[in-house]
């Protein structure tokens, strides 16, 4: 059974999402005192049900991820989303043994978030059938389309699927990228941010994208047992 958020993550969402009035078993929770109250009594079984309930909030949660659902509610357009399908057009590179793992995780996820990343994201692992591999950094399908996004995964890992919903999240939920910034910009970045005074809101903006993550990720693996 997957484990229910801890109260503490639950708080922390209800924040990031504004308070949304939410419906469990019955009893409308709306605002934030009422939030607090109920987030610290809620048994394991009841913050699952919490979770459920924010499904909607959490798909919406930042502008990107609002403008591709009210995007995707409007196309005509719908692909299978069969194993069969998704194996046959996700675009992975790497270790092939990293791709049932991936395939797995979008078997899961809504159908707009399937559509969305596979159009979006190239999949890269290492470390499972290779320690190492060379290519070219354009990663395009078999019709020439590119790819703005990757998602690299570690073939070694544990609970590979579980990362693979993780990152699938982030690239719901994030503006799509226009460049990979090096180590060395991610350091002048932090460094900019240290002379501004600007660290403090640099790590709560982190901090929120990582929860939102990790909540979809959550949701998705409770919703797949279901």
């Amino acid at each position: 059974m997957t484990d229910a958020p801890p109260r503490s993550l639950l708080l922390k969402l209800g924040e990031d999402l504004a308070w949304p009035t939410v419906e469990i078993e019955g009893r409308t929770i709306a605002g934030a005192d009422e939030w607090r109250w109920a987030a610290a009594m809620t048994t394991p079984p009841e913050r699952l049900l919490w979770l459920e309930a924010l499904s909607e909030p959490l798909l919406n949660a930042t502008p990107p991820s609002h403008a591709r659902l009210e995007a995707w509610r409007r196309s005509p357009v719908r692909t299978p989303g069969t194993a069969e399908w998704i194996r046959e057009n996700v675009l992975c590179f790497g270790d092939a043994s990293a791709r049932d793992h991936v395939v797995a995780a979008l078997l899961i996820v809504p159908q707009c978030v399937r559509e969305h990343v596979m159009g979006e994201a190239a999949f890269l692992s290492v470390g499972g059938d290779s320690d190492a591999w060379t290519g070219s950094s354009r990663f395009v399908d078999r019709d020439g389309k590119g790819r703005p996004r990757i998602i690299v995964l570690s073939s070694r890992a544990s609970g590979l699927v579980r990362l693979v919903l993780h990152e699938i999240a982030h690239s719901w939920s994030l503006p799509t990228p226009t460049m990979l910034i090096s180590v060395k910009g991610e350091e002048g970045l932090r460094t900019y941010a240290k002379q501004e005074g600007l660290t403090e809101q640099v790590n709560e903006k982190v901090a929120r994208d990582e929860r939102l993550a990790h909540a979809l990720a959550l949701l998705w693996e409770v919703q797949a047992v279901q």
